[in-house]
């Protein structure tokens, strides 16, 4: 991870993202989204 102070840096840039996540449920099975708790 980062250090706790690292937003004290003017050169430290924070990017973020969303996703939806899936899985098959067995080789070649049915697709699922994934939840993420």
């Amino acid at each position: 991870g980062l250090p706790p102070d690292c937003w004290l840096d003017e050169d430290t840039e924070v990017y973020r993202f969303t996703a939806e996540i899936f899985e098959e449920e067995y080789p070649n099975g049915p697709v699922k989204r994934k939840p993420l708790y």
